[in-house]
C-alpha cells in the first residue's frame, strides 16, 4: 500500500499567473501493489490557473460556447475530455446549469468552428456565443461570490449572466438558480466588488458579498466575553494577524465575522490568535441554520403576500361572480352613488391596492428589466395586469362621462376581478416556488454533509521533513497545507497530488462508477 502527500498550493501574486507550488513527499510500500487515495493540496479559496507551458499567452483566445443536450454531470465530462485532447487547446471547463462551454485554445491550431464541430461529434448541440482575444485563466483576475436573492426563473439567470459579462472588466460571470449565488471573474483594476453589487441591483435583484478576490470570511463563535473590552481585545488580537482585512466582533451573539486573504492566513491561525488572548473559539455553525432561517422568512413573506391578496381578491370576487346571480342582489348593485354603479365603486376600490401595493413590486421588476434591455416575468405580470386594470377605469369612466351610467342604456365592461385573481395567483406560485427550492438547497446541504469531516495534516521543516502529523477539522485546512490521505479514505479537499497513486472515486462529481487513477501532478477534487 502507498501513503501518498500533498500540498496545499499557495496563491500567486504576480500579474503573469504560473503553477501552483508543491511540497516533497515520501512513504513506503510493502506487499503486492495495492493503490491508495494520493494526497492532495486545497484550492477552496485559489482564483488562479496555471500558465500554458509554451507561453504564449498573448496568441490565446477564449471561446463561449452553448451546448445543448447535456443532462448531466458525465455529459460535462466527456464535452470537457473531447475537447482538451484537441491540439491547441490549453483548458476547457462546462457548466452543466448554464448549458455553456468555455474553450481556452490557440487559433494558430485550432478555430472556433473546429471546436463547435468537436462538441457536435460527442452527440450534442453547439453554437458559438463570443469569442475573447485573451484568455481569462491567464489574466490577472480574481474572483468574487455574491448571494443574489430575487432570481425566479432561468430567465433572471440568463438576464443577471448577460448584464454581468457585458460589463467592462469582468472576464466571466456565472450564475446559479438553485443556490441562489454568482460567482464573478474580474479585473480588480477596473472595478471592484461593490461596483458588481450595484450592477446586480440595477438588474433588479439584492445582491450581498460572500467572498471577495483573494478575501474570504469566516465567523467564529466566542466564548468567554464579558464586556466591551473583552470585545475590542479579541478585535485587536484578529486584526494583528498577517492577511486579516476587517473584523466585527459582536458582544451580544458572542460571535466575530473576518475577512482574511486565504493566501496569507487560515481559519487555525484566527483561532490561535483568539486562544492567546484568553477566550475559547471555535468556527460557527450557524451558517447552514442561517440559509435555512432566510429560505424559512421568504417563504413566509410571500405566504403573507398571498393572504393578503386573498383578503381583497375574494370579496371581488364574490361580488363580481356570485352576488348578480343572488335573486334582487343585482338591481341593488345596480343603485348610483354619485353618478356610478355601487357594483363599479366596490371593485375599483378593492382591486386599487392588490395592483398597485401589493403588485408594486411587479412594477419595479418590470422597469430595472426593461432598463436592462431585457424582459422576464415581472415584464408579463405588470403588462397583463395593467392592461386589465386600465381598460376597466377607461370603460367606466367613459360610460359615466357619456351619460350611459344613468340612462341605464350601456352598462361598463370591467375586468378588475382579472388584474387581481392574476396577481393573487402569482403570488400563490411565488410561495409554492420558494417551498421547492428551500428543498433542493436543503438536498444540496445534506449532500453537502458527506463530505469528509476531518483530515490529516503533516508538520514538516524547512527542509520539506514530516516531523509529525495532526487530525483537524477539514474546515480549517489551509492554503500551503501538507495533508496525508490513508487508503480507503476520502479527499478532504481540492488539491494537487504530490506523493503516490491510486484510484479515485469522483462519481459525486462527474457520475462516472468506474474509478479515475491519480498520479503525482494530477488534480483530485475533495
Amino acid at each position: 500500500k502507498k501513503q501518498g502527500m500533498a500540498r496545499v498550493p499557495r496563491r500567486k501574486t504576480h500579474p503573469t499567473l504560473e503553477r501552483d507550488e508543491v511540497g516533497e513527499t515520501n512513504g513506503d510500500e510493502d506487499g503486492p501493489e495495492q493503490e491508495m487515495q494520493p494526497l492532495v493540496s486545497s484550492r477552496r479559496n485559489n482564483t488562479q490557473s496555471a500558465m500554458p507551458e509554451n507561453g504564449k499567452e498573448a496568441t490565446t483566445k477564449t471561446a463561449v460556447i452553448s451546448v445543448q443536450g447535456m443532462t448531466c454531470s458525465s455529459c460535462t465530462s466527456n464535452v470537457e475530455k473531447v475537447l482538451r485532447r484537441m491540439p491547441g487547446v490549453h483548458a476547457a471547463s462546462v457548466s452543466l446549469l448554464g448549458e455553456v462551454a468555455e474553450v481556452v485554445f490557440e487559433p494558430e491550431q485550432v478555430d472556433e468552428s473546429e471546436l463547435v464541430q468537436t462538441v457536435e461529434d460527442a452527440g450534442f448541440d453547439a453554437e458559438l456565443k463570443s469569442v475573447r482575444r485573451k484568455a481569462s485563466l491567464y489574466a490577472g483576475t480574481t474572483t468574487a461570490k455574491f448571494r443574489v436573492e430575487g432570481m425566479t426563473c432561468s430567465s433572471c439567470v440568463s438576464n443577471l449572466e448577460r448584464v454581468l459579462n457585458g460589463v467592462r472588466g469582468v472576464e466571466k460571470a456565472t450564475v446559479a438558480l438553485t443556490t441562489e449565488e454568482a460567482e464573478v471573474e474580474y479585473d480588480p483594476d477596473t472595478l471592484d466588488e461593490h461596483d458588481i453589487l450595484q450592477v446586480i441591483e440595477d438588474a433588479g435583484f439584492e445582491g450581498k458579498l460572500l467572498k471577495g478576490g483573494s478575501a474570504s470570511m469566516v465567523c467564529l463563535k466566542i466564548e468567554g466575553m464579558t464586556c466591551s473590552s473583552c470585545s475590542s481585545a479579541v478585535e485587536n488580537a484578529l486584526q494583528k494577524v498577517p492577511g486579516v482585512q476587517s473584523v466585527s466582533v459582536n458582544l451580544l451573539s458572542g460571535s466575530a465575522e473576518i475577512f482574511f486573504e486565504s493566501d496569507k492566513t487560515g481559519p487555525r491561525s484566527l483561532l490561535q490568535a483568539v486562544d492567546d488572548v484568553g477566550f475559547e473559539a471555535s468556527l460557527s455553525e450557524d451558517e447552514d441554520d442561517a440559509n435555512a432561517f432566510r429560505r424559512e422568512k421568504e417563504s413566509e413573506h410571500w405566504w403573507n403576500l398571498f393572504l393578503l391578496s386573498a383578503s381583497f381578491t375574494v370579496p371581488l370576487m364574490f361580488v363580481s361572480m356570485i352576488m348578480p346571480s343572488i335573486p334582487g342582489m343585482r338591481n341593488l348593485l345596480k343603485e348610483q352613488f354619485d353618478g356610478f354603479p355601487i357594483q363599479e365603486i366596490f371593485k375599483w376600490t378593492l382591486a386599487t391596492p392588490v395592483q398597485f401595493v401589493i403588485g408594486w413590486r411587479f412594477y419595479v421588476g418590470a422597469y430595472k428589466a426593461l432598463k436592462n434591455k431585457s424582459a422576464n416575468m415581472d415584464v408579463l405580470v405588470a403588462l397583463g395586469t395593467s392592461a386589465s386594470y386600465f381598460y376597466s377605469v377607461i370603460s367606466i369612466l367613459h360610460h359615466h362621462f357619456a351619460g350611459h351610467h344613468a340612462s341605464g342604456k350601456f352598462e361598463a365592461t370591467d375586468f378588475f376581478e382579472t388584474s387581481a385573481m392574476l396577481i393573487t395567483f402569482i403570488l400563490l406560485g411565488k410561495y409554492l416556488e420558494c417551498r421547492a427550492k428551500g428543498q433542493t438547497s436543503e438536498a444540496i446541504t445534506k449532500l453537502m454533509q458527506l463530505a469528509p469531516t476531518t483530515a490529516t495534516l503533516l508538520m514538516t521543516d524547512e527542509d520539506g521533513r514530516v516531523l509529525s502529523e495532526e487530525l483537524i477539522e477539514a474546515k480549517l485546512v489551509q492554503q500551503g497545507d501538507l495533508l496525508k490521505v490513508l487508503p480507503g479514505a476520502k479527499v478532504p479537499t481540492d488539491g494537487d497530488v504530490i506523493y503516490g497513486k491510486s484510484l479515485v472515486d469522483e462519481s459525486m462529481i462527474t457520475g462516472e462508477s468506474i474509478p479515475v487513477q491519480k498520479i503525482p501532478g494530477d488534480h483530485v477534487i475533495g
